[in-house]
């Protein structure tokens, strides 16, 4: 007689929650902030004249993709003749939490950019790794992609069962706090403010949130899907 065998999708992660930042989602990785933009002194280049900002996204290992995140200062490009490229430095990397799930895991980054004295934040180059921190920008507006993501693309993951682990100061706090947790009101429901929780059964990843109440914190999770 044949009978039905359950396999279920197991996976863990460790993260560090420093006291007073804002509530961490348990999956959704945080969008990065500016990169810093100057003209390159490199000679003439394909950008017009006029001003240029530049946003950068992650990728994940399973094709997830954060928004895109803080816009940079800005460049001018004065005269395109005489200097026309931009060099990005300090290009964010991401803290992976976990090196082995590439679904956790960050391994490319892709950055947006302006039109010149535009607005809207278009395609401009996939840097296919989270080490780089430099690219010089030599592409003309005509040559630009689809438009920066506003939101995380893929993040609603179901989760059987949850189980939560602080070290021995015991102040962690997870909330149930759907797509986001104010830092102020700590909106959500506070699930556990012990050492290790009782499991959290059939909820959402992209529901849950860590909050750290008292020093910098190692939490360990595990869930089941």
């Amino acid at each position: 007689m044949l009978e039905d065998v359950q396999i279920q999708r197991v996976k863990q992660g460790v993260t560090t929650l420093t006291t007073g930042g804002t509530p961490q989602p348990i999956y959704k990785v945080p969008a990065p902030g500016a990169l810093t933009d100057d003209l390159a002194g490199a000679g003439a280049g394909l950008l017009s004249d006029g001003v240029y900002k530049y946003k950068v996204s992650y990728v994940l290992g399973d094709g997830r993709e954060t928004e895109a995140g803080t816009a940079s200062g800005g460049a001018t490009v004065a005269d395109y003749t005489a200097d026309g490229q931009i060099a990005l430095t300090n290009i964010p990397l991401a803290t992976n939490f976990n090196e082995t799930n590439l679904g956790q895991k960050v391994v490319a980054r892709k950055i947006y950019r302006t039109e010149a004295d535009g607005s809207d934040y278009k395609f401009l180059v996939k840097i296919e790794d989270n080490t780089t921190e430099e690219y010089t920008d030599n592409i003309a507006d005509a040559d630009l992609g689809e438009d920066a993501p506003s939101t995380m693309i893929g993040w609603d993951i179901p989760v059987k069962k949850l189980v939560v682990t602080a070290d021995a100061s015991n102040s962690v706090t997870v909330y149930l706090g759907g797509s986001s947790v104010s830092s102020s009101t700590k909106t959500g429901e506070p699930l556990i403010q012990t050492a290790i929780s009782n499991p959290i059964e059939n909820v959402s990843l992209k529901d849950v949130w860590f909050d750290a109440s008292a020093s910098s914190q190692v939490i360990s999770w595990r869930y089941e899907q």
